[in-house]
């Protein structure tokens, strides 16, 4: 399935890959009719309000006689998932996992209030686990400009679960760094504020990534999570001098020079790519000062593209 995007008209310039239509909104939602989905498929969907706070919002994937909802974004404190009502597809806090074909499906975003003026939404699609990764054809020189952050300078109580907001916080500086200069005292409050957001009310993680879009999008840089199956769209975004974040796992010491020696997920902020190395951020660090790494990038495209291939990308 080919990614769906799509945005008002400001939004889809600045969007950093191409946007195909503007949403057709309907009493404060939009729905998609979806090709058929293979069983194996993880359907990731996003939205983005620009310049707001995260809008309370659910979407549902929907079949002939049965829907898959979403939890609510943002949760409340003690809600929990709905079960799932159908054993073909399973919800999770942030996608859905096809274990069946789904021959005719539709998606439905519904908002709890009116149609926004401006936002973005993606779609994308993907079988769960690709049986070989393809390293990237071109390079793209590391963006300058962004503040290294570790997580493990954070309070030692969460630390060591906050690489989806250090990375964001990181990302954000980044394009921040384009026009104009911040100092690390501004950075750090940033970074702050953004662990603050991220953190779901209902399971106290912070790396939802709906509520890592929300804090990107509030702060002016409106984005998406999209899932990948090969570098060509990540490249063209590094291209244009833009970083973005990607989630990683990894078997033990399969990720040379990496802090941690193997992860069920992690994200990182990749900034660059040559022909033998991905130039990388990574919060898992134990200090700032070592936060930039050069992964090899056969082994850094297995632990990214192998499974889920997800990726923070942020209009500049």
């Amino acid at each position: 399935m080919k990614t769906v995007r799509l945005a008002d008209a400001e939004t889809a310039r600045r969007y950093p890959l191409t946007v195909t239509d503007r949403a057709r909104w309907a009493s404060g939602a939009v729905s998609l009719a979806l090709p058929p989905l293979p069983a194996g498929t993880l359907l990731v969907p996003s939205l983005a309000l620009v310049g707001e706070p995260v809008t309370p919002h659910h979407w549902t994937l929907s079949a002939p006689g049965v829907d898959w909802p979403l939890p609510e974004v943002p949760a409340q404190a003690g809600s929990t998932a709905p079960p799932s009502p159908d054993p073909r597809v399973t919800g999770e806090i942030d996608c859905w996992r096809l274990h069946a074909e789904l021959p005719r499906a539709t998606l439905t975003l519904k908002l709890s209030g009116p149609a926004p003026a401006r936002y973005l939404i993606t779609v994308s699609a993907r079988p769960q686990v690709l049986p070989e990764t393809e390293t990237p054809t071109a390079i793209a020189e590391p963006a300058a400009g962004i503040p290294a952050l570790s997580q493990l300078e954070a309070d030692p109580a969460i630390a060591r679960r906050i690489c989806s907001p250090t990375s964001l916080a990181m990302l954000i500086g980044g394009l921040r760094a384009r026009s104009s200069q911040r100092s690390r005292e501004a950075e750090l409050t940033e970074w702050q504020s953004i662990v603050t957001e991220c953190r779901d009310a209902a399971t106290g993680l912070y790396g939802v990534w709906p509520l890592a879009i929300g804090a990107a999008a509030r702060r002016g840089f409106p984005g998406a999570v999209e899932i990948f199956g090969s570098w060509e769209e990540p490249l063209s975004v590094l291209a244009q001098g833009l970083p973005f974040v990607a989630s990683i796992r990894f078997r033990r010491d399969a990720l040379p020079g990496a802090p941690l020696a193997e992860t069920g997920g992690h994200l990182v902020l990749v900034a660059g790519v040559d022909r033998e190395y991905v130039r990388v951020f990574d919060p898992a660090a134990p200090s700032a000062e070592s936060v930039q790494r050069d992964y090899p990038v056969n082994a850094f495209t297995t632990a990214w593209l192998r499974e889920r291939g997800a990726a923070y990308i942020l209009c500049p």
